[in-house]
């Protein structure tokens, strides 16, 4: 079994590795120009090419020759690549795979898939992914009895910092980075803690909320969470506010529901935006400038169906939205492993990933229709494979 599983990774790895190279040569079949002609070519014109190029082509771009690499970090070309990018942005999928880190992005217009160049240029524990943001991409690295350790890293520059200590020592279990298009900057939120469990054990002290902020390098200390909240592991950000999944502890059932952070005063609020009876393996997400709730509903003990629910501003009650189809709720069920799956929203959509297998379930908010993406052709369905998807929006000008 072990010898087919490395068999399994292998044959996966060579051919995301293939489809790289079956890329690179289609970019250079007609690369036999004459170069005396093409140096001649205006730098505005060079600049609109070059910002129309795909995503994985780009990153390939700035290896061709120093002009182009000097190009692709120039003002002019910056601004007109954002103009570009905000026409479409492709949405990410990290499967887990072995010890490799690999990803490939799925273009919604085109409605199709592009292998990635690996993040080689990352220091080899680098694995698992905590969230993408303007450009950046967040990571942790945890191992026994050691320092939860975290990173950033923009995979269009390549270039990557690993975070300093935060003050306390813990696993925290909000983790959540959010970067201001405007400054270029980014802040990362840190609160709770997995090793702790009661108040007993001094928990009420890992309620303490870390920020991290790029300007200044550092952790700052802000408000605590509400001690009768237990932290969830899933979080979105709005309009300057953190939507935080929590069970309400000292209620009898455990209700599930969000609570708030505001990221400018660095305070929580004590409101509970609870979710109606019967709702479970809740994850929050920011889509289209509204907060959505991906949630399964039981019944007598079973998944009755996947539903989206959506916030009110002001009500701050949840409102159904919509529903998985029930011949595609069996179909994803069947995809997903332990009940377990991942959620995020890109743009007007929200996309469900099986930790099982490289299926990716779409719902336009816009159309309010479900559909499926075409399978990701680079990856194998493997019993270790972890689907994660993130919505990424690439940027050279956002620093780490």
């Amino acid at each position: 079994m072990r010898k087919k599983a490395r068999t399994a990774k292998a044959k996966s790895k060579d051919e995301f590795q293939g489809a790289r190279a079956s890329t690179s040569n289609d970019l250079c079949r007609y690369c036999t120009m004459d170069p005396k002609i093409w140096s001649l070519l205006p730098e505005d014109l060079t600049n609109r090419v070059l910002a129309w190029l795909p995503i994985p082509s780009l990153f390939q771009a700035r290896s061709v020759c120093q002009r182009w690499s000097s190009t692709i970090v120039s003002s002019a070309f910056l601004s007109m690549h954002s103009e570009i990018l905000c026409q479409h942005s492709p949405f990410l999928l990290f499967p887990s795979i072995g010890d490799s880190l690999l990803y490939a992005a799925f273009d919604p217009s085109g409605r199709k898939w592009q292998p990635m160049p690996p993040m080689s240029f990352l220091p080899s524990e680098v694995k698992f992914v905590e969230g993408v943001a303007g450009g950046l991409v967040f990571f942790s690295v945890e191992a026994h009895f050691q320092p939860v350790k975290l990173f950033v890293c923009n995979p269009l520059t390549r270039s990557w910092r690993q975070l300093p200590e935060m003050s306390y020592r813990r696993t925290p279990i909000i983790r959540h980075m959010v970067v201001d298009e405007a400054t270029k900057t980014y802040k990362i939120v840190v609160s709770g803690n997995a090793d702790v469990y009661s108040t007993r054990d001094g928990y009420s002290r890992y309620l303490n909320t870390e920020v991290y902020d790029s300007v200044t390098g550092l952790w700052t200390e802000t408000g605590s969470m509400p001690s009768r909240f237990d932290p969830g592991w899933s979080s979105a950000d709005c309009n300057g506010v953190l939507y935080c999944m929590v069970n309400e502890a000292e209620a009898v059932n455990h209700s599930l529901g969000v609570i708030t952070y505001n990221m400018k005063d660095g305070q929580w609020s004590d409101h509970f935006q609870q979710l109606p009876e019967g709702f479970s393996l809740a994850q929050v997400v920011e889509c289209g400038g509204q907060v959505l709730m991906v949630a399964e509903r039981y019944f007598n003990g079973s998944v009755k169906n996947i539903h989206l629910l959506r916030l009110e501003v002001d009500t701050k009650e949840w409102t159904e939205i919509a529903k998985l189809p029930r011949k595609m709720l069996l179909e994803f069920r069947r995809l997903c492993e332990e009940e377990s799956y991942n959620c995020a929203a890109h743009e007007t959509k929200v996309y469900l990933t099986s930790f099982k297998g490289m299926h990716v379930l779409v719902y336009d908010v816009l159309q309010r229709t479900w559909e499926w993406t075409p399978k990701c052709p680079f990856f194998s369905d493997q019993a270790d494979t972890r689907a994660v998807g993130f919505s990424y929006s690439p940027s050279f000008s956002v620093m780490v």
